[in-house]
């Protein structure tokens, strides 16, 4: 019998769907599989008039997701890349297509793939000792989704900033660059992104979502391409006869 924890769990209250990448001790690190409840928790939110808006954070103090879990597992690993890339670019458009309030309670470290979903929330709230970064640089690899995110949602400059320095933002300077709504102490994460998902879901719904789609429109195109460029990047060279 397996009793091992939920690596993302859900929880209702008041109205808002708690998401919760539940994995502390791997640094809320995202496979796959956790990829996909969040993106079927979307759907399910989306469909249910009793949710109202959704709140995403992490288990712990340390981080709210360390991005991909790139660990090994059996089998063909270039599959495997290919399916958590494919994974990754749905949870995205689910996000980014989800036309309730979504809010980021970021609670420790989000690095690549957990800034760019973070980020891709309507609003973010950083605990104090958050930390943000695109580090693929750092590893050999390029970003084109993370570019997109941040040079559309917050500027070409803080984008090559980041991007091509890999650096960690830390909480204030991501409050001052316009990357968070909020720093608050770790105590109060919570209660201050419930605070904001009740205050944005008492809006006329159907009109939020529809400003919500006109506001994401260019961005939601531009990742496509974004995530069809990194796609084509990744394929097998075919190297031609000489």
């Amino acid at each position: 019998m397996n009793s091992s924890p939920p690596e993302v769990t859900v929880e209702i209250r008041e109205g808002i769907a708690w998401i919760t990448f539940n994995v502390p001790q791997k640094a809320n690190a995202l496979t796959s599989a956790m990829l996909q409840k969040v993106e079927q928790t979307l759907a399910e939110g989306a469909a249910n008039d009793a949710v109202r808006a959704v709140v995403i954070t992490g288990a712990g103090a340390r981080a709210f997701s360390a991005g991909a879990d790139l660990t090994s597992v059996p089998g063909d690993q270039q599959a495997h890349a290919a399916q958590r890339r494919n994974q990754l670019a749905a949870t995205l458009f689910a996000l980014l297509d989800f036309g309730k309030p979504s809010i980021a309670a970021v609670n420790g470290a989000a690095c690549g793939a957990g800034m760019m979903l973070a980020l891709l929330c309507d609003a973010t709230i950083a605990a104090q000792q958050a930390r943000f970064s695109l580090p693929e640089i750092n590893k050999g690899m390029p970003t084109f989704p993370g570019i997109t995110i941040l040079s559309r949602r917050f500027g070409s400059a803080i984008a090559a900033d980041l991007v091509l320095s890999g650096r960690f933002v830390d909480a204030d300077e991501a409050l001052r660059r316009g990357l968070v709504r909020q720093v608050v102490a770790a105590d109060d994460l919570l209660g201050s992104a419930q605070t904001l998902a009740l205050t944005l879901s008492r809006h006329d719904a159907a009109v939020y979502a529809h400003n919500k789609r006109w506001l994401n429109r260019p961005l939601r195109d531009e990742l496509a391409a974004a995530i069809k460029a990194s796609a084509d990047l990744h394929r097998p060279s075919v190297v031609s006869k000489k």
